[in-house]
């Protein structure tokens, strides 16, 4: 073979490239032989003299024509030339074709074919295996060609920047081994030159994977991170995720938490900068998706990567609740590992989020002044929710999971240790941050619903397993339910089965929650016929079952359904005749079950009576058919007496001893006579006319026997011996069933008999019999405490009867209203059932709806044309000094303001409408201002001496207090209010503690962010002169303002009722102070610029404000406090020092420009709070002991006793002070170090801290007098407590507290 090669290389003499040309594939085909030895031999027989050249010229031919086999030239050629002789002429061979091949990559890379991108990866990889055998010189060499290519932009193929990483490690490896400091710095030379380069768009995602396989130490990994985190922008946005992967990669070698919040920060610009681009932020948010996804794969594989995160979101506050950032930690949720934590996170930051905005939006100085954006978490929530349509559906899952929890749990800590309350919440619940929580939870879970099909199934399972479990949740969840199927009607379809599960679990839920959930259900019963009749089917079976409770949600689900069916009729089109006639058909079946109800308990037969009554007047055309189903029910109640028909009260009633109701007959009557009643007025007698008069005659011959028999015609024994209690309860349970049949009546005659006179006289002789049972009952109702009166008078009646009696027309009529007004006690006991229906509407014992609304106008319209001049508040037409009439005026009042309250608290957007009925001032746009100007002139007029209906005032204060929070009056009333009630505090001499309290509280109230007159200062300043202040002189000050409110009666209240007020100051401030720390925190400089100003004048007014409550509460420690007035204070002043050292603290953060105030506002508390504080404790300390010993002398069991555990309560407050103002005067004097501001200039240094409580003086007496044995030891026990918390010497005489 040798000879054949001679011969060739003979013959091929002119020249050595066609010597390469005709051997190649001799060259390829010894090297997949692996013959070593003859590659050697061909490329060694090569002539030296031009073998660089050749070689490249050859090289770079084959490279051009055929990639795959200049690969294997390549390798052929690095083989044979890896022998040890003529090591030199095969190192510069190896290095020719090298260079030759890079520079081959660095211009072709648009020209490669993707079929030999695989080749080319091999032929890299090969070469790295063969760097070794190079010298640094030749590496670096290579590695500055590279970044030349970069830097001219040339065509670079990818996969050359593969064999950077390797040779960046020989040459640091070299360095250590020859222990060699020139060019030691290479690799950093290498980063930085390629870091400062401008990438082309091509190369820039490799470049960045490159990094991942480079080592790196601390400053390099952070240098690199950050320079590609900045070159996001110049980034194509689809290549984003992979740049991100890569960059992932590279927190294996450090700095994980700077490359996390720098992908996390970048996201979040963009997210923002593209808000409003419609198209680009859709195209962002996919790619967002993407990006969570391989970030939370980073962090399922790295846990400190999600715990660094987790912690800088808490550390941040709400400063980064971006979508991009709740997205990703709902993402994270779904590992198990940070599930929990992420959960929590979220529902306390949402929690936060609302309380603050609520905290800002009652503030009225924060109103004013704060000057940070106000976060809509909900609006961020929601728009996360929408978003999960267009690329980040991993977040489906926990956010259902999230909508559930923030339901869930906030409804449990809304009513902590409270008992489930069984009635549905109102619809103007008040706004708190508990109920805001939930809605929120509420939303979410809807929109994902509307949204996501893959979830429907899981929320209603979630759904149906809280009904089943009747969880504390309940309402809210069963909210959410009637929210979904209303709403997404269509997409509820498929799950109606589901659906039609929680008709089963009825059976143990309470009667409002079985009502909520048969109106959630009535859109599919109106529009699925299958699922209309299994569920009616389900409550036939129910009514017959064996459990009460499961009848009465079967009688409420009939009732719901019933209710329905005839909204249906109302509203539909006169040419949709076979809906209506489905509708009827339905009604009457539903009826038709409905009349078994009379044979079941006395409690479903009253919830049955109850419901009818509300849809008698609703819908008028069943009221024939409940018409004829009650008579039928009625007439088993009838009997006769002496010719005479009577009410067989007897068989209303069950047992001897101790008998009880089982017909709830005056119930069942005002069924009966209102459903007749509205038959006559709509001349709707339908089939059953001769019924009908059948049932008029029985009730004019009931009436006839009511107000002329004797009540022992009906079984009323008027002579029981009271020592029966049987008999006794018996004849109560009798007087009680027929005094609601006689209101029934009543309401019958007048609804029947309208306004003329034969129908007043009647009223008014059945209301004689009504009083003469009233008198009856009414002592043994005293004596028993029951109250049996629970009238049945509907309110339409009791407005209608009302209006008509105090009705100005004078012409028609007028012997009807006579005859009501020659009955005082009459009108009185209309009045007192108003006022009694209105206070349990107002408690909630009674239900209401907001068409009750109109009638609260006409009563209150009646009520105040008839008893006020010109319908105006202030002036009264009633004798108010005759104690008779003033009592009846009091209820009249009561009824005005309670139906105002009701308003306010359940129906506030309908307030104007009810000021614009009951005054029919249509065009005064001032109008609830007006109304005040009126209540104001009742308050003086109550308060007066002569008059004094003290609770009436306050019940009006309270109404102006709601107008005010709900911002009904403008800067000018309010300041007009103020100076009215500040009039009233400084001239009225109360000495009724309740009414002095509701009066400083609305002056306090309406003076919120007023501190030009020193409210706070002056009230404590009066109230010090009261109480006696502690050191002899302090009071020798003069002092101009008074104010008579304040005095030795009053003083308490209004003290406690200034602390409430200065504790949410504190509370404001230290809020305040706590966002003001998040500013500094963050690192947005142009930010911090344009909030400059606004944050000075903010700053400003928080000095304002603890300036105040500085003075305040050194005037009050300076006074010889007691009682519960000395805890508070103690409390107070804790507090105090508290929020105070944050703001030192602060100051320790940004100490650059120290204000005037603030150092004002410091210098008031080192020369005066804390001085005096110090005499306020040795004044409590003595007072303590003599109160003891007092106690002690007037040998009372337990006098001792309770000294003690006051003192122990005041042992824990007193060292907490102490420990509060020595962390205050730390920081105070690191503040002075670091300002140059001295501070301490009027701190008092020779203050000594000795603190002893004498025990002994105590217990000195405290034995005395024979104890019983248990109370022995409990003061043994308490001794022992004393003895070890109350024996407090803080021993610190010293001059200052250095730290």
């Amino acid at each position: 073979m040798e000879g054949e090669i001679l011969s060739e290389n003979e013959n091929d003499s002119s020249t050595n490239l066609n010597y390469y040309e005709k051997n190649i594939s001799k060259i390829i085909k010894l090297f997949n032989s692996a013959k070593i030895n003859e590659l050697i031999e061909i490329f060694d027989n090569c002539p030296e003299d031009n073998e660089e050249e050749q070689i490249n010229k050859f090289q770079k031919s084959i490279l051009k024509k055929n990639v795959s086999q200049a690969v294997q030239f390549i390798m052929a050629l690095f083989q044979a030339s890896n022998s040890t002789i003529n090591n030199l002429r095969h190192l510069k061979r190896k290095k020719n074709s090298l260079f030759c091949f890079i520079k081959w990559l660095e211009r072709s890379n648009s020209s490669i074919k993707s079929s030999t991108e695989k080749i080319i990866t091999e032929a890299i990889n090969f070469l790295i295996t063969e760097l070794d055998s190079f010298t640094d010189i030749i590496l670096i060499k290579l590695c500055n060609h590279i970044i030349e290519a970069i830097k001219k932009k040339k065509d670079i193929c990818p996969q050359l920047f593969d064999i950077i990483p390797p040779i960046l490690q020989i040459i640091s490896a070299d360095k250590v081994i020859k222990n060699d400091t020139d060019n030691s710095s290479y690799k950093n030379e290498f980063i930085s030159s390629l870091l400062e380069l401008e990438w082309d768009k091509n190369i820039s995602i490799h470049i960045i994977s490159m990094f991942k396989d480079i080592s790196l130490n601390k400053n390099q990994i952070e240098l690199v991170s950050e320079n590609i985190i900045n070159r996001f922008d110049i980034l194509d946005i689809s290549e984003l995720p992979s740049a991100i992967y890569q960059l992932l990669l590279i927190t294996k070698k450090g700095n994980k938490n700077s490359i996390i919040i720098g992908i996390i920060n970048y996201f979040c610009k963009l997210e923002e900068a593209n808000a409003d681009n419609s198209e680009k932020y859709k195209n962002i948010k996919q790619i967002e998706g993407t990006v969570i996804l391989q970030i939370c794969l980073g962090m399922n594989l790295d846990h400190s990567l999600g715990l660094q995160f987790i912690k800088y979101m808490k550390e941040t506050k709400t400063s980064k609740l971006t979508k991009f950032n709740i997205s990703l930690l709902l993402s994270m949720a779904k590992i198990h590992r940070y599930e929990d934590m992420i959960f929590d996170y979220l529902k306390s930051t949402i929690f936060k989020c609302f309380k603050d905005n609520l905290k800002i939006e009652k503030s009225v100085w924060l109103n004013e002044y704060y000057p940070f954006k106000i976060l809509d978490i909900s609006e961020l929530m929601l728009s996360i929710v929408k978003d999960s349509t267009i690329g980040n559906e991993q977040i489906i899952q926990s956010m259902v999971k999230l909508g559930f929890i923030l339901v869930d749990t906030m409804t449990l800590m809304n009513a902590p240790f409270s008992k489930q309350v069984d009635k549905i919440p109102s619809k103007n619940e008040e706004k708190n941050p508990y109920n805001c929580t939930c809605d929120l939870g509420i939303h979410i879970l809807y929109k994902l619903f509307k949204l996501h099909d893959i979830v429907r199934m899981s929320i209603l399972d979630e759904i149906m397993s809280r009904i089943l479990s009747k969880s504390s949740s309940i309402f809210k969840i069963l909210e959410l339910f009637e929210k979904i199927i209303k709403k997404c009607s269509n997409a509820t379809i498929p799950y109606h089965n589901k659906i039609l599960e929680c008709i089963d679990y009825i059976s143990p839920l309470s009667s409002s929650m079985a009502e909520m959930l048969f109106n959630a259900i009535i859109p599919i019963v109106n529009n699925n016929m299958n699922f209309k009749n299994t569920v009616l089917l389900n409550l036939r079976k129910r009514l017959y079952n064996k459990e009460n409770n499961s009848r009465q949600n079967a009688l409420i689900g009939f009732i719901v359904l019933l209710k329905s069916q005839c909204d249906m009729i109302k509203n539909l089109e006169s040419e949709d005749i076979q809906s209506a006639k489905n509708s009827k058909m339905l009604i009457y079946e539903i009826l038709g079950n409905i009349r078994r109800c009379f044979k079941q308990q006395p409690e479903i037969r009253l919830k049955l009576y109850e419901y009818l009554l509300t849809m008698i007047d609703e819908y008028e055309n069943i009221v024939p058919s409940i018409f004829e189903i009650v008579y039928n029910q009625f007439k088993n109640y009838l009997g006769e007496s002496d010719g005479n028909l009577v009410l067989k009260l007897s068989s209303c009633t069950e047992g001897s001893d101790e008998p009880y109701i089982i017909e709830p007959l005056s119930y069942l009557l005002s069924v009966l006579t209102k459903s007749m009643s509205v038959m006559v007025r709509t001349e709707n007698l339908n089939v059953y006319s001769k019924l009908f008069e059948k049932s008029r005659e029985l009730i004019s011959h009931l009436i006839t026997s009511i107000t002329e028999l004797e009540v022992d015609a009906f079984g009323i024994n008027t002579t029981s011996d009271s020592s029966d209690t049987g008999l006794v309860n018996l004849n109560d349970l009798y007087i009680f069933l027929l005094l609601g049949c006689q209101e029934a009546l009543m309401e019958y005659v007048y609804r029947v008999g309208g306004y003329s006179v034969e129908s007043a006289q009647s009223i008014m002789s059945i209301n004689k019999r009504h009083n003469d049972l009233l008198k009856m009952i009414k002592d043994k109702r005293k004596k028993s405490g029951n109250n049996l009166d629970s009238s049945i008078f509907s309110l339409m009646f009791l407005s209608d009867i009302v209006d008509f009696i105090f009705s100005n027309d004078e012409s028609n009529f007028q012997r009807a209203m006579d005859i009501y007004k020659s009955n005082p006690d009459f009108i009185q006991y209309l009045i007192n059932v108003i006022n009694s229906r209105l206070n349990n509407q107002f408690n909630e014992v009674m239900p209401h709806c907001v068409e009750d609304v109109r009638q609260y106008a006409i009563i209150g319209r009646s009520l105040l044309y008839t008893f006020f001049e010109n319908q105006d508040f202030s002036k009264p037409i009633i004798d108010l000094t005759n104690k008779i009439t003033r009592s009846q005026f009091s209820y009249i009042l009561d009824c005005l303001i309670i139906m105002v309250k009701i308003i306010v608290k359940n129906y506030p957007e309908k307030l104007n409408e009810f000021m614009i009925l009951i005054t029919g001032n249509q065009n005064d746009s001032n109008l609830i201002y007006d109304i005040t100007l009126q209540f104001k002139g009742m308050v003086d007029l109550l308060i007066s001496n002569e008059i004094s209906m003290n609770s009436q005032a306050i019940s009006i204060l309270d109404c102006i207090g709601k107008f005010f929070d709900l911002s009904l009056y403008d800067s000018n009333q309010k300041n007009v209010i103020k100076d009215w009630l500040l009039e009233v505090c400084i001239n009225s001499n109360v000495e009724d503690s309740s009414l002095a309290k509701s009066l400083i509280t609305q002056l306090f109230k309406f003076s919120d962010n007023d501190y030009e007159n020193e409210l706070f200062f002056k009230v404590a300043k009066i109230s010090l002169f009261i109480i006696e202040p502690i050191l002899d002189g302090d009071d020798d000050e003069s002092f101009s303002f008074d104010m008579k409110i304040i005095n030795k009666k009053t003083y308490t209240s209004i003290v406690m009722t200034l602390f409430g007020n200065l504790n949410e100051i504190l509370d404001e401030v230290d809020w305040c102070i706590e966002q003001i720390k998040i500013w500094i925190s963050r690192k947005k400089a142009e930010e911090k610029e344009s909030l400059k100003e606004q944050m000075k004048t903010f700053e400003k007014q928080l000095y304002k404000k603890m300036k105040y409550v500085i003075l305040t509460l050194n005037v009050i420690e300076q006074a010889k406090l007691k009682g519960s007035l000395v805890e508070n204070c103690l409390k107070l002043l804790s507090k105090t020092y508290k929020v105070l050292s944050s703001f030192l603290k602060l100051k320790l953060r940004d100490y650059k420009l120290i204000d005037p105030e603030y150092v004002e506002m410091m210098n008031s508390v080192s020369s005066s709070l804390t001085q005096d504080l110090y005499e306020f404790i040795f004044y409590r300390q003595k007072e303590d002991v003599n109160e003891a010993n007092e106690s002690s002398k007037k040998n009372k069991k337990g006098g001792n006793y309770k000294q003690k555990t006051r003192i122990v309560r005041e042992s824990k407050l007193v060292p907490n002070l102490i420990y509060l103002v020595e962390i205050y005067e730390r920081y105070l004097i690191q503040v002075t170090k670091k300002t140059g501001v001295n501070f301490l200039s009027v701190v008092k240094r020779s203050i000594s801290r000795d603190f002893r409580i004498q025990i002994d003086q105590i217990n000195n007496q405290g034995n005395e007098g024979d104890m019983e044995e248990g109370m022995e030891e409990e003061e043994e026990e308490d001794e022992d407590m004393i003895k070890k918390k109350i024996k407090v010497e803080v021993k610190k005489k010293k001059k200052f507290f250095f730290l």
